[in-house]
C-alpha cells in the first residue's frame, strides 16, 4: 500500500527524474516508518526465537536483548538494511543509544561544552541541561 502511495518520480528542470529511494532522509515520515518497519522485525525475531525482553526502537537507534543480536544482523541485511558494526555494541558491558553512554546500566554520557567560553561567570551554577553551558 505504501508504495502506491509514494511519488515515483520528480519533475527537475523540466525533466522526469525517477525516484529510486522509498522514504528519503528528511521526508516527512521517514523517521516514523523507519520506526515501524525496526520494531515489526524486531518483535517477529522475539517472537520466532521465543526471547523475552525489552524491545525498543526510535528510527534507527534499536534497544534489544543482547542474545539477538546476531539474529537481528541476519534478518535486518535479508531485508536490505546494513548494520553499523562500529556503533552496534551487544557484548561488553558498554552501551549506547540516543547519544547516551551506559556502563552496567549507569549512564556514564560526558559532558560536551557546545561552545568555547572567553570567561567563567562569576554566578555560573553549571549547565541547564546536558551539553549546554549558561
Amino acid at each position: 500500500y505504501l508504495d502506491d502511495i509514494r511519488s515515483k518520480s520528480t519533475v527537475i528542470d523540466g525533466d522526469t527524474v525517477s525516484l529510486e529511494m522509498f522514504s528519503s532522509m528528511g521526508n516527512g515520515f521517514t523517521f516514523e516508518l523507519e520506526s515501524l518497519i525496526f520494531y515489526a522485525l524486531g518483535k517477529s525475531i522475539q517472537y520466532f526465537t521465543g526471547t523475552p525482553g525489552v524491545l525498543s526502537v526510535y528510527g534507527d537507534d534499536i534497544i534489544a536483548p543482547s542474545e539477538l543480536f546476531h539474529d537481528f544482523v541476519f534478518v535486518f541485511t535479508k531485508f536490505g538494511f546494513s548494520i553499523n558494526s562500529d556503533k552496534s555494541f551487544h557484548d561488553g558491558s558498554f552501551r549506547e543509544s540516543c547519544g547516551g553512554h551506559y556502563h552496567h546500566g549507569e549512564d556514564i554520557t560526558p559532558f560536551i561544552a557546545q561552545r568555547k567560553r572567553n570567561s567563567m561567570r562569576k554566578n555560573h551554577v553549571g549547565p541547564k541541561k546536558r551539553g549546554e553551558c549558561r
